[in-house]
């Protein structure tokens, strides 16, 4: 792009004092990360969930002041949220491959933004996208669309189009690592790359957002480790393992969510086994089984945590219980096919 983006952040709530405590949260982050790619902020507002006034703050925003306005908030079901309503009002073409990549693809970080009824349009020179106002479900949405901007703002400008590489979206890659229904053999090492950094100063609550980035970028494992540093101080050792064609991907997330000025990387080989996945009809309902295998033979079976843990909640159980049984349920089928359990 010949000059930086400009954006315009509208967040919509009718609890206007609570809408501004979370304007302030998503929008603290959406400004920071923003500026890690030097895209500038015009203006931002708290506007009640009333399609009237959203409306006309989209038209007067859409004058020429910025190149992408995003809403945030009133994309749910409730009968009082009309974001997508006001916004149908509004633009002049829409843009709903914007919206249906959102809702796949940020939905592996945040199942709930498959519930968005979200539009994204546009109006003039202005591209205009409706995001709900929860954390995790901007930073799943972000994640899917800013990748597409710079070529989305050069193509409302009439520039030059940037072109589009498989390496941009690390959702498409860690869909593919994670699409092991069919099995596959792998034949030699995989090559990975493994960073790491030691923080001294960031709060440990920051480290399951910062987690869960890495794992919808395409990680394969994130885990920490505690040390000590120089002159006795505790520390933590983060280590992140993924593909190596990403790792510049990944290293971008840790510099942004974190506070480490240095980032050690070494490209390692790994063997995997291959995988498959099995359902189990259980008593507290159908668990999958994770199967690995090696030349073709199976080495080791074990239940899908989510499913074990999503069937423990709805049943009031141990979550241990409902491992048990589904792995007597495996066992069972494996005997049932005269294979060795």
């Amino acid at each position: 792009m010949s000059q930086a983006l400009r954006y315009c952040l509208l967040f919509i709530g009718d609890d206007l004092a609570r809408g501004a405590e979370e304007a302030k949260l998503v929008g603290s982050w959406v400004e920071e990360t923003f500026q890690t790619h030097g895209w500038e902020l015009v203006e931002q507002q708290v506007v009640p969930d009333n399609p009237v006034q959203i409306a006309e703050t989209l038209r007067r925003w859409s004058d020429g002041r910025c190149e992408l306005l995003l809403t945030m908030g009133g994309t749910g079901f409730s009968p009082r949220a009309s974001a997508p309503e006001a916004t149908r009002q509004v633009i002049q073409r829409e843009a709903p491959g914007l919206m249906e990549c959102i809702r796949l693809w940020g939905a592996m970080q945040a199942p709930s933004l498959l519930l968005s009824r979200g539009l994204a349009g546009l109006r003039n020179r202005v591209l205009i996208v409706n995001l709900p106002l929860a954390l995790d479900e901007v930073q799943a949405s972000l994640g899917v669309l800013m990748p597409l901007l710079p070529r989305a703002i050069a193509e409302l400008r009439d520039e030059p189009t940037p072109p589009l590489s498989r390496e941009a979206f690390p959702f498409l890659i860690a869909a593919e690592q994670r699409a092991v229904s069919v099995e596959t053999e792998e034949e030699t090492p995989q090559r990975v790359v493994v960073l790491e950094t030691n923080l001294d100063d960031f709060s440990p609550e920051l480290y399951e957002p910062l987690m869960e980035r890495l794992f919808a970028a395409g990680a394969l494992d994130v885990y920490l480790t505690p040390i000590h540093m120089k002159k006795g101080r505790p520390a933590t050792l983060l280590t992140v393992l993924g593909p190596a064609e990403i790792r510049e991907t990944l290293a971008e997330i840790i510099f942004t969510e974190t506070t480490t000025f240095g980032i050690r990387h070494t490209l390692m080989e790994r063997y995997v086994l291959a995988r498959r996945w099995e359902s189990v009809e259980t008593p507290y309902g159908p668990i999958r089984i994770k199967i690995g295998s090696w030349r073709g033979i199976e080495r080791t079976a074990s239940p899908e945590y989510e499913d074990v843990k999503a069937a423990a909640l709805a049943h009031s159980v141990p979550l241990k219980q409902v491992y048990l049984a589904a792995q007597l349920a495996y066992a069972a089928l494996q005997s049932q096919r005269g294979m060795p359990s």
